[in-house]
C-alpha cells in the first residue's frame, strides 16, 4: 500500500518507488533549525524523492478560509520556505539527532534535480490567484533551484508527479 501525508482536507497518496516525508513536522527543523537559525525560518510541507529527483512540495487550501492579507505575497512566501527548507536539509545533513532525518537529507541532497511543487485549491466561484500568474512569479524568484516550478491542485495535476490528491 502506497503511503500518504494528510494536509487538512487533502490526503497526498505516494507512488511505492518515492520516499516521501512531512518536513515541516520534523524534529530537527521543529527544535534544531526553525528560529536557531537567524530567525522566522519557514518549511514546505513535505518532501518526497526517487533514485534521481526530489519534490518539495508547499500546500494551500484556501477553500475554507481566506488567506490573511497581513502576510507577505503568497510568492515570496512559498520562495522563502523552499530557501528555508534547503538549508534546513544542510543542517540536517550535518547536525540532526534523528538518524531517520539525517539520512533523509542525505539523500534528497545527493538528487540530480529538485522540482518545486505549489498544490493550490480555491473556491470554484471565485479564485483568489490565476495559476499561470502564480506559476510565472514562482519561475522567477526560484529559477536558480527549479526553472520549471510547477503549480497545480486536485483538478489540474502532472503526469510526473509520483503521488495523487484526494
Amino acid at each position: 500500500m502506497p503511503l500518504s501525508i494528510k494536509e487538512g482536507e487533502l490526503e497526498f497518496i505516494f507512488s511505492e518507488d518515492v520516499c516521501p516525508t512531512k518536513y515541516d513536522g520534523w524534529v530537527h527543523y521543529r527544535k534544531q533549525f526553525k528560529d536557531k537559525c537567524y530567525k522566522d525560518n519557514k518549511a514546505v510541507d513535505f518532501i518526497v524523492y526517487n533514485s534521481d529527483k526530489a519534490w518539495f512540495c508547499e500546500i494551500k487550501d484556501f477553500r475554507q478560509n481566506d488567506r490573511n492579507k497581513e502576510k507577505i505575497p503568497l510568492c515570496d512566501e512559498i520562495a522563502l520556505k523552499v530557501r528555508d527548507t534547503l538549508a534546513g536539509l544542510v543542517s540536517a545533513k550535518l547536525k540532526a539527532n534523528n538518524t531517520e532525518e539525517k539520512n533523509f537529507a542525505k539523500e534528497v541532497l545527493t538528487r540530480s534535480t529538485i522540482n518545486i511543487i505549489l498544490h493550490i485549491e480555491q473556491p470554484n466561484n471565485s479564485p483568489y490567484y490565476n495559476l499561470s500568474d502564480l506559476k510565472d512569479k514562482l519561475r522567477q524568484l526560484l529559477k536558480a533551484i527549479d526553472p520549471h516550478v510547477k503549480v497545480m491542485n486536485r483538478t489540474h495535476s502532472f503526469s510526473n508527479i509520483p503521488w495523487s490528491v484526494t
